[in-house]
């Protein structure tokens, strides 16, 4: 059975056409076919760009929305998002380089940016986000705080391991690995394996 498309809010956009085993392929993009499985949603599809080839697996969100000109969420030629992953611009910008690969069940948010470089796997269950609550002052709701805003960078050929969350503020050198359940709160540099809670450098890759 051919999986009925839920392009958020209105049709799938012109030049899309029916693909057996129920994915739906752009006969239009940027270099290439994109493919997009059961289940898949695309928000604020205007401020979404695929640059060629990707394919989105099973019940994958992805959310544009950005008040800034220009951003939104951009994907990169040969990325793969696995199912039941979500991206949300949240008002900012998520930048996926050519091949990047998106673990299940992820999720990644664009508040102040987060930028992942080509050829980054991003294992099962990991989170990033790019923003943080004030919690100095006790008396007034966290919710209520102003919310600092710094952004993620992520450099080419990395991989960062099932269930691991990269927090605000963070840029993780390019060639470098993050270990399961890791907790990264401070930069990581290029060529290193880190572990732990909070995330620390264990060693250069090679010597770990």
């Amino acid at each position: 059975m051919v999986a009925k498309w839920e392009w958020a809010g209105s049709p799938p956009p012109h030049g899309w056409i029916r693909r057996l085993r129920g994915a739906w392929v752009a006969r239009r993009s940027r270099g290439g076919p994109l493919y997009a499985d059961r289940g898949v949603k695309i928000r604020h599809s205007k401020q979404v760009v695929f640059d060629g080839p990707a394919w989105l697996k099973e019940g994958v969100l992805i959310d544009g929305r950005s008040g800034r000109a220009g951003r939104g969420v951009h994907v990169g030629s040969g990325v793969i998002i696995r199912a039941y992953s979500y991206l949300d611009a949240y008002g900012g910008e998520i930048s996926l380089e050519e091949n990047v690969q998106i673990g299940t069940k992820c999720y990644i948010g664009g508040n102040a940016g987060v930028t992942v470089g080509r050829n980054t796997m991003i294992s099962t269950g990991v989170c990033i986000t790019s923003a943080a609550h004030g919690s100095v002052i006790c008396e007034i709701p966290f919710v209520r705080q102003s919310e600092r805003l710094r952004g993620v960078s992520i450099g080419e050929n990395c991989w960062i391991a099932a269930n691991a969350v990269v927090i605000d503020g963070v840029t993780i050198g390019a060639n470098s690995v993050i270990g399961a359940g890791a907790v990264v709160t401070r930069t990581i540099p290029s060529g290193v394996f880190a572990a732990g809670v909070p995330a620390r450098v264990l060693g250069e890759l090679g010597q770990v």
